[in-house]
């Protein structure tokens, strides 16, 4: 099963606050970066053990107004680090450079998409009840272990 590690808060917004769109760059440009994380399907999201910077906590307070970050590492199993907390559905990868032509109000297809880099687009936020520890990594990246498997399915039954 393929998994993408993400920094906390944006983790959690994914999952809590309607995060529709995960930005990806690539120092070699934004369809490289659409090339490296091309996946559709099923995506479980790993909360990386370091978090973003205050700058992502004020971005997710300004596209989110009202709904106030919780604490990392409460009782809310999307507030954990280090863990796979949730999952979501890919349904496209683009560039920013092809949503940019259909412009709204955000100029791009989210409000949290982002310019000069790859959009994967989520549906479907499920949290796990009890999170799976384990080490994160960069990328994209797949889980092998059998139970480890065993676990995640048993919290998605």
């Amino acid at each position: 099963m393929k998994v993408l590690s993400v920094r906390q808060p944006w983790a959690y917004a994914i999952l809590r606050l309607g995060k529709d769109v995960e930005n990806r760059a690539n120092r070699k440009g934004q369809d490289a970066a659409r090339k490296q994380f091309a996946h559709t399907g099923p995506l479980l999201i790993h909360a990386s053990t370091r978090t973003a910077g205050p700058e992502a906590w004020r971005e997710i307070e300004r596209l989110a107004p009202g709904h106030p970050l919780p604490a990392l590492g409460g009782s809310d199993p999307a507030t954990q680090l280090g863990a796979v907390i949730g999952i979501v559905t890919v349904h496209t990868v683009h560039t920013a450079d092809a949503c940019s032509n259909s412009r709204d109000d955000y100029g791009y297809c989210s409000r949290w998409a982002q310019p000069d880099a790859a959009h994967l687009m989520l549906t479907q936020p499920r949290v796990l009840a009890h999170p799976i520890y384990l080490p994160g990594r960069l990328g994209l990246w797949s889980i092998t272990d059998a139970l480890t498997l065993a676990a995640i399915s048993r919290e998605l039954a």
